[in-house]
């Protein structure tokens, strides 16, 4: 099947497939986050240190994507892909659940794995279906959209999780949020069709691979991304910067309760509420800021993310060195605003640059790169230093964490962005754009 086999020319998005891919993404972030709603009944309940906490919203959902997200990627570049999602959502929702029912360290490890597998072939499966039923002039408005599924979901996770932990405990919250996504997957089943399936007339659908073939696969489209520096490149910042989004959030809650003395709800509640109040925004007008900017040069799909993130560090420094919990909170929304008007033009830029027929492919790349960096090395660099460095700065010990490790991925996904507009135009061109 060649590439132009392989993407329907769409002219419009296609709204109903955009919106059921928009509900899934919410459940997806929901039950990402939903851990770190409840994380201080459920730190005290299972006596959990902070590297604990750290390894389990960070090296736990890298282990399950690097052996998952290119298994799923090439079944779904080949296969039904609007079938798949429906399979991993209900994984990840019912491996959700089942966190309820953990009383260790290891069981809720092992849950949060069960999570991590269904998710690596969630969210690559439904950013190519975004780009299938998306039309290229709008691509960067497109993804933002999608991507304000993440603040959706994530406030979602802040208040309900936070209501339910105190009224009903923490393991209720991870009960009803798992059960929430089973409905939405019997209406994918039987809605959602995958917009390629009239171009293929079913053969994709039949094959089966050998492991061999898979992995031959898996290569050859790891070799075309390898030959496109500028797609490096943004792999890099993404994974990078990708901290700034979810690892701030992670740790947030920590964060207010012990330095600004919340109670476990107000800490989640109201730091939830700050980040969505910036993330939602910023979304929204990175994208449509990109897009108009982007018709006159297209570097500004570069451009927008490095400036971005560049200017939201100042605030998020006087979000955790700041006394007042109310200046905290207000840096901490216009952080989340200037940093996530990075994400539409991230994923487009990269998009653009990626043959259909390895799409998937290329996006399990791009979120096993920030899983691995942000959501693994980063949290357990930052709970690792909160424990190790208590002898020298006290409580302060998880402060310097943070700071330490947001300034450090804030600069580097900035110059990575700078460096690839060097050869993103050239490397747009062989793909036709």
């Amino acid at each position: 099947m060649s590439a132009v086999e392989a993407r329907p020319v769409a002219r419009s998005i296609n709204v109903f497939i955009f919106a059921m891919l928009f509900l899934c993404y919410v459940v997806n972030l929901i039950d990402r986050s939903i851990i770190s709603f409840v994380a201080i009944p459920m730190k005290k309940e299972l006596n959990l240190s902070d590297g604990q906490f750290g390894i389990l919203t960070g090296p736990v959902f890298s282990i399950t994507y690097g052996l998952f997200a290119f298994v799923f990627a090439y079944y779904a570049d080949r296969g039904n892909r609007a079938r798949i999602l429906v399979a991993v959502l209900i994984l990840w929702s019912v491996a959700t659940a089942a966190c309820s029912l953990v009383n260790s360290f290891l069981q809720l490890f092992l849950g949060r794995l069960l999570v991590g597998v269904g998710e690596a072939g969630g969210t690559p499966t439904a950013m190519a279906l975004v780009t299938d039923c998306a039309p290229k002039e709008r691509l960067s408005s497109a993804y933002a959209i999608f991507i304000l599924a993440t603040p959706c979901g994530v406030l979602l996770a802040a208040v309900s999780g936070s209501y339910i932990a105190e009224h009903f405990g923490w393991r209720m919250a991870f009960l009803v949020c798992g059960l929430v996504g089973l409905p939405l997957a019997a209406l994918i089943g039987l809605k959602l069709r995958d917009p390629r399936a009239e171009l293929r007339n079913g053969r994709a659908e039949n094959d089966a691979p050998s492991l061999g073939m898979m992995l031959k696969s898996i290569g050859d489209a790891l070799r075309v991304m390898s030959s496109r520096q500028a797609m490096l490149l943004i792999l890099f910042s993404y994974s990078v910067s990708f901290f700034l989004g979810t690892g701030v959030l992670n740790w947030a809650p920590i964060f207010f309760s012990r330095y600004h003395a919340f109670s476990p709800r107000e800490a989640s509640l109201y730091s939830g509420v700050a980040f969505c109040i910036g993330v939602i925004p910023g979304i929204l007008l990175g994208g449509l800021v990109t897009d108009r900017l982007a018709k006159s040069n297209i570097m500004w799909m570069l451009y927008v993310p490095a400036v971005s993130i560049i200017l939201s560090m100042p605030p998020l420094v006087i979000a955790y060195c700041a006394e007042s919990k109310e200046v905290a909170l207000l840096a901490l929304a216009a952080s989340a605003f200037l940093s996530q008007m990075s994400l539409g033009p991230m994923v487009g830029s990269f998009n653009a640059l990626v043959p259909s027929e390895i799409r998937t492919i290329a996006n399990s790349s791009l979120l096993l790169g920030a899983a691995i960096v942000s959501g693994g090395l980063d949290n357990v660099l930052v709970g690792a230093l909160s424990d190790q460095l208590k002898g020298t700065f006290g409580t302060s010990s998880l402060r310097v964490g943070l700071l330490g490790v947001t300034l450090v991925s804030g600069v580097l996904s900035a110059i990575g962005f700078l460096l690839a507009t060097r050869r993103y135009k050239e490397d747009l061109r062989q793909v036709g754009w």
